[in-house]
């Protein structure tokens, strides 16, 4: 279900907390399929913004939800509303995975903040009627916007390799660990690198601006067409033309930004190009992007004093 791709994808770009909520990508899952079939069941011709509004909808009161699923008479599988806070398993009607918020009260508050975020910013965009890529990037930029373990040490320098690194053939993020000592600074280290990775990869993902998007505003946040093709998936692969150096000279200003901006916490300005080498750095990211013609990446590379 598209509903459920989304919800996956908006979860990759959040960072809850230090604390992990065992069981999330489930529990998310199951409010994502319950959204999906209370749609199915209340419109002939489903809208995919009204079922993952429901989806963040179910996601804000995800510590009030009371839900199961069974099986009818047909053998087909309905909802069955719960009374209290329940988020049963389909698979083992005995395990209650809301058990799993025991303790997570940050995490599960920073939640339920960031889907009533996301809910508005979708809400936005419905209003002004547009769905471009920018718009789509608002949508699923990162959360929160600044990343509280940066606050432990000093900000990072960052470089950017100024050209595609066309041998790059992955269409998944890569994260290189050019310096272990990194992880000595403490156990936050894998926070941050995570949302460094999450940040990165929705911002390529998100910065798609020479697309054809079919439908209405209310049924194309997935539904990106890339020469004519819908993608079964938002993906974190840009197609931005045949020049390779367009490509990069488009993308690299929306990465910058989200850096400076989300992840440092700094009010951006145009990057002055540093003289270290990415070798140099303690970890560098291979971010995928395509041309019609190529398939590479871009650098980014952090170097912590």
């Amino acid at each position: 279900m598209q509903v459920v791709r989304l919800g996956k994808f908006w979860y990759k770009s959040l960072y809850l907390g230090p604390k992990p909520i065992y069981g999330v990508k489930t529990i998310l899952e199951l409010i994502a399929v319950s959204a999906a079939m209370e749609e199915q069941a209340t419109y002939a011709t489903p809208f995919l913004t009204k079922a993952f509004n429901k989806f963040l909808d179910g996601v804000r009161r995800i510590d009030k939800l009371g839900l199961a699923f069974k099986k009818n008479r047909n053998g087909y599988w309905e909802l069955s509303q719960l009374r209290g806070c329940a988020i049963i398993e389909p698979a083992n009607p005995y395990n209650d995975l809301s058990k799993n918020f025991a303790k997570r009260e940050v995490e599960l508050d920073n939640l339920k903040k960031f889907a009533m975020i996301t809910h508005g910013r979708i809400s936005q965009a419905i209003l002004s009627n547009q769905c471009s890529g920018r718009e789509i990037f608002e949508i699923f930029r990162p959360l929160p916007k600044i990343c509280e373990g940066f606050r432990a040490i000093n900000p990072p320098q960052i470089i950017e390799g100024p050209n595609l690194d066309t041998s790059y053939r992955s269409l998944v993020p890569s994260m290189i660990i050019n310096n272990p000592k990194l992880f000595e600074r403490g156990p936050f280290m894998n926070d941050i690198l995570r949302v460094i990775q999450a940040t990165l990869s929705t911002a390529v993902s998100s910065s798609v601006s020479s697309v054809a998007v079919r439908g209405e505003v209310s049924s194309s946040v997935s539904s990106v067409a890339v020469r004519g093709e819908v993608s079964s998936s938002v993906s974190s692969v840009a197609v931005l033309g045949e020049n390779p150096e367009d490509t990069v000279k488009k993308v690299q200003p929306m990465i910058n930004r989200m850096l400076t901006e989300d992840v440092c916490g700094r009010e951006y300005s145009p990057w002055v190009p540093a003289e270290l080498r990415h070798e140099d750095c303690d970890v560098t990211f291979k971010i995928p992007i395509s041309t019609e013609r190529k398939l590479g990446a871009l650098k980014y590379s952090f170097k912590w004093d």
